[in-house]
């Protein structure tokens, strides 16, 4: 991604995209083996709002991503290179 000729600012978004999906995977994967053993509802309903904290924030990390392409001034080239690399 360094090398990508993409500004920093939008560089800085897709590497912060790239850990809230990384921290979203984590927090999955955590509340399927807690369900599966059978965790109690309350510890179950917190990582839950953790998880719906962490989408929220991807959601607002995509957004702001779009915007700064907006403003960027960006080659549709560079623009495809952007979105493609917060898919990791």
């Amino acid at each position: 991604m360094e090398e990508s000729g993409l500004p920093d600012h939008v560089k800085e978004l897709i590497k912060h995209i790239r850990e809230l999906k990384a921290q979203i995977a984590e927090k999955k994967a955590e509340l399927a083996a807690l369900q599966n053993a059978g965790a109690d509802p309350e510890q179950l309903q917190a990582l839950q709002q953790q998880l719906s904290g962490l989408m929220s924030a991807l959601t607002g990390a995509y957004a702001s991503l779009t915007q700064a392409l907006k403003d960027a001034d960006m080659s549709d080239e560079q623009k495809m290179n952007a979105l493609q690399l917060t898919a990791g």
